[in-house]
Formats: structure tokens, C-alpha cells, sequence
């Protein structure tokens, strides 16, 4: 008796997910006690297989998971997600959909394209993303607007390391980082200048879904 006791002590212990009642139910079996029924031995077995089946399934639901999880950071989708604009237009440089520009002139301000250009402090070079669809062109106006109309304002520790503008194709050129004015808007040309206020989330969340086609 003394065996089985600690037989099924062991096994409870490996178990480890099982609540105490249970196991003081199974151990019942081999504890004679006056006035008290004994538990069945098929009742503890049938309690420990259940236990052992749930611990089972909630172990393989927890794999699949991890496999997920490593499988979206594989296809870069996890990073995407937790990424801002400058980041997912620095981490989008060597992608497929990027385009790039050894100089201002390369980019083609006059072709008739609505693009996303952007340059990095650490090459030098240009990038740019176009906007093929109308949809696109038009949430891009729609995130323009947000962002015009929260105008939350560059901290000191928010400057950005890259400069991007928005080319309609005819010559003009804004940027998102830029309040709304006449004077922030140029023509023919990728013009310098000091941010001064934040793209809405609705700019980084086209920005993400163009990077990601």
C-alpha cells in the first residue's frame, strides 16, 4: 500500500498542474478511514487521466502559440507592428517595394505619381514608396489630415533621424512633419527643414501596409 501511495504521490507531483483536491482524492484509495467510503480506484485513475489529458492539450495550445509568435517575427509582421514611421521606413530600405535614389533629381517629381520619399542621415540617399492604388492616395489625404489637425508637436527627444516628404507628381511637395501653411509647401524640389510636428498613426499604419504588400 505504502508503494502505491507514494506511486501516485510521484505521479501528482510531476503532474504539477493538478489542485490539491484532486489530489487528496486519489490518495484516498489507499487510506482506509472509519465512517468514510473509499474512492474507487477506476474514479482516481479516471480523475489522474483527465488531469493528464487537459495538461496535455493546454501544453500543445501553448506550443502552437510560440510557433506563431516566432513565425510572425520570422515574416517581420511582430516588428512591424511595434515599429513608428521612421522606423518602419528605415527598416523597409532593402525591401522589394522600396525604390532607391542616389540623388533629389533621381526621384521624379514630375511623373504624375503620388510617393512616400524619405532620406537617411546615414547614407545620404533617397527612398522612396509609390502609391499605386486610388484607395491608398486617399487614405494618404485622409492620415494628411489627421495629422494636420492633431499637430502634436516635436520633443526635443522626438526628432527624427530620417526627412520625409509626399510628391503628388506635379511638382509639389509637403511633408508630415510640417504644420499645415503655405510656407511648408514646395515645389520641384525635396526642401530641408525642422520638424515640428508628428505624423498621425493613420500616416504609419498606410505606411506599414504599403511596406508589406
Amino acid at each position: 500500500m505504502n508503494d502505491r501511495m507514494k506511486a501516485a504521490e510521484y505521479l501528482f507531483d510531476e503532474l504539477g498542474l493538478i489542485s490539491d483536491s484532486i489530489v487528496a482524492e486519489a490518495m484516498l484509495v489507499s487510506i482506509p478511514a472509519a465512517g468514510r467510503k473509499k474512492i474507487s480506484l477506476r474514479r482516481a485513475v479516471s480523475a489522474i487521466a483527465a488531469a493528464a489529458v487537459i495538461i496535455t492539450l493546454s501544453l500543445g495550445v501553448f506550443a502552437v502559440g510560440l510557433m506563431r509568435d516566432k513565425n510572425e517575427a520570422e515574416d517581420g509582421v511582430t516588428e512591424l507592428e511595434a515599429q513608428s514611421l521612421e522606423e518602419l521606413l528605415v527598416g523597409a530600405q532593402s525591401g522589394g517595394v522600396v525604390r532607391v535614389h542616389s540623388s533629389a533629381e533621381a526621384v521624379g517629381l514630375f511623373d504624375g505619381q503620388t510617393k512616400l520619399i524619405w532620406q537617411s542621415e546615414s547614407d545620404g540617399e533617397y527612398y522612396s514608396l509609390t502609391l499605386t492604388r486610388n484607395d491608398d492616395v486617399a487614405r494618404l489625404n485622409g492620415a494628411l489630415r489627421n495629422t494636420y489637425a492633431e499637430a502634436k508637436s516635436v520633443e526635443s527627444g522626438e526628432v527624427p533621424d530620417i526627412r520625409v516628404w509626399i510628391s503628388y507628381g506635379d511638382g509639389k511637395v509637403v511633408s508630415p512633419y510640417l504644420k499645415k501653411s503655405e510656407g511648408n509647401v514646395g515645389y520641384g524640389e525635396l526642401f530641408g527643414y525642422s520638424p515640428e510636428i508628428l505624423p498621425s498613426e493613420e500616416l504609419t499604419e498606410l505606411t506599414r501596409d504599403l511596406i508589406s504588400e
